[in-house]
């Protein structure tokens, strides 16, 4: 049996953190995928082994024997009920030891999922093996972690139950695998990887999704600087303290724009300089903020002096800025635009916004 899924990273466009204030971010799809592949029932192979097509062949392998001397940890599990407990998350700990961060990661959420859903069953564990394909870079606050887990809960859900599971239920997996990833996730990262096109997320959930009609071309572009999400939560939230009316009076401007762009991402005909002008004004608030980077504003400057919009996305101090090219402009100005961003040591990939999400192949 061969079962494969693909689904998308993300970017946010407007309210990086003053969503954590109440206000609403405005997120959308992009279609740099990641795939997963499982074959089931190799019998010439008693294990459970993951493969990363990612150029550097890692693999990583478990033995059915030792899967099935942790079971016990998932006796009670419910498929309806994602659940993860601290014995749980020991025992995984455990069994895939001093693994690479990645493999060990990516091993941990798929076996969690795996083993919940066959003790809900009462399945028997099964030779299988997984390949993961991402062309969503690691680390640079674009979901790459959802994406996978969102095709792991799909893939083992259609195992398990033999047709696809809704999104609903997909959903919860791929957000209960995800913290074991990140501890205390938002959420967002995997609501944007299962539904596609663009959502309204506050206050910890979705308020809505919606189509983007004009699937703008989009750069995103990679400092390559490493970010340290807490570290800039805290600037934030010290800034706060500091200067408790002008902060209020940012918070209350970020959320104006994230309505503007709202708006704006659900017309057939963007109105280009209008973007443009709201890209630029959030990427200065988040500044004043102290969340950017000499990198990132350097970004924002050589893009705007080629009439694209840009902005820093996510939690700023490096990652990743989104620029988006005039859309009719042609490509040999948008071609120098990357030539220049990457003479200076970014790596450009160039997607477009609002794709599918979650697909079966």
């Amino acid at each position: 049996m061969r079962l494969s899924c693909s689904a998308p990273g993300k970017v946010i466009l407007s309210g990086e953190h003053a969503v954590v204030y109440g206000t609403k971010a405005v997120a959308a799809a992009i279609d740099l995928r990641a795939r997963v592949t499982l074959e089931v029932g190799d019998q010439s192979k008693q294990e459970v082994e993951l493969s990363f097509d990612d150029g550097s062949r890692r693999e990583i392998s478990f033995n059915l024997e030792d899967l099935s001397r942790i079971s016990c940890d998932y006796a009670g599990s419910k498929i309806e009920e994602p659940s993860l407990t601290e014995q749980q998350e020991e025992a995984l700990d455990r069994l895939t030891g001093d693994a690479e961060r990645i493999p060990k990661l990516a091993s941990s959420c798929f076996l969690h999922i795996l083993l919940s859903c066959l003790a809900s069953s009462g399945r028997d564990l099964a030779p299988m093996s997984v390949r993961i394909e991402s062309g969503i870079p690691l680390g640079a606050g674009l979901g790459s972690s959802a994406a996978v887990n969102t095709c792991f809960a799909a893939l083992i859900l259609l195992f398990i139950q033999g047709s696809p599971a809704t999104e609903d239920l997909v959903e919860k997996w791929a957000f209960t695998a995800e913290r074991l990833v990140h501890g205390t996730p938002s959420g967002l990262d995997n609501a944007v990887s299962i539904r596609g096109g663009a959502l309204i997320f506050s206050q910890g959930r979705v308020r809505h999704s919606f189509p983007v009609p004009n699937r703008l071309r989009i750069l995103v572009v990679n400092t390559g600087i490493e970010r340290n999400t807490k570290h800039f939560v805290e600037l934030v939230a010290q800034f706060r303290t500091k200067f408790r009316l002008v902060f209020d009076g940012i918070l209350a401007a970020i959320d104006g724009v994230a309505n503007e762009i709202e708006e704006r991402l659900k017309l057939e005909d963007v109105d280009h300089s209008e973007l443009r002008q709201l890209f630029a004004v959030n990427h200065d608030l988040l500044r004043i903020w102290g969340v950017s980077h000499e990198s990132l504003d350097g970004i924002v400057h050589i893009s705007q002096c080629c009439n694209a919009a840009a902005k820093l996305t996510g939690a700023g101090g490096g990652g990743c800025a989104i620029v988006i090219p005039d859309p009719a402009a042609s490509d040999q100005p948008v071609d120098r635009l990357k030539q220049q961003l990457l003479s200076r040591g970014f790596t450009v990939y160039e997607a477009r916004l609002g794709c599918d999400g979650l697909q079966y192949h």
